[in-house]
């Protein structure tokens, strides 16, 4: 008796997921491969994502630096055919939010984030030096927190991250937080 045996293969059917859906501003999102079939080829589409997208099995760390709701596609192939798969509103990142970035620091800004004029709050009664920096480190920004408040009017400032540095003019005493411009 002679048995043939038939070889059949299948085209592969593409899926992953993500280690986090709901992130912060400027926070990753690490994906994983789960499609079966045993591809040979992967093309990863990271909506508003930074790398914007992939060629390899398993993309590594993908940061997502402006707040919104972004789509997810993985694209596998093999000899027998390809699969795509589309998470439609798969990341969601939350703007970077007062509590979050200014734990501890012992002055307020609001709106953050927000656009052109913002607000300075301290506790305390103590004359400070403000200084905001771009994230090249150049100063883009200098005032003064003479007293408890400070309306400041950042609107000749280009949207993104920036850090608020508040100087104390009768100690060493410094005060540093995230400020978005949206």
């Amino acid at each position: 008796l002679r048995t043939n045996y038939i070889s059949v293969d299948y085209p592969p059917v593409a899926d992953f997921e993500a280690d986090q859906t709901t992130i912060f501003q400027f926070e990753f999102v690490t994906f994983t491969d789960l499609s079966t079939g045993n591809p040979t080829s992967w093309t990863w589409t990271f909506e508003g994502g930074d790398p914007a997208g992939s060629n390899i099995q398993q993309p590594g760390e993908v940061t997502y630096e402006v707040n919104g709701v972004y789509d997810v596609t993985l694209t596998v192939s093999n000899d027998y055919g390809q699969s795509t798969e589309t998470k439609t509103d798969y990341i969601d990142v939350l703007p970077v939010g007062i509590d979050e970035i200014n734990s501890g620091q012992g002055f307020t800004i609001y709106p953050n984030p927000g656009r052109e004029v913002f607000m300075i709050h301290r506790q305390s009664n103590t004359d400070y030096e403000i200084r905001i920096f771009n994230l090249l480190g150049e100063q883009v920004f200098e005032g003064a927190l003479n007293g408890q408040e400070a309306r400041i009017n950042l609107s000749g400032l280009n949207r993104g991250l920036y850090i608020v540095r508040l100087a104390a003019s009768d100690s060493d005493q410094v005060a540093t937080a995230k400020l978005v411009i949206e």
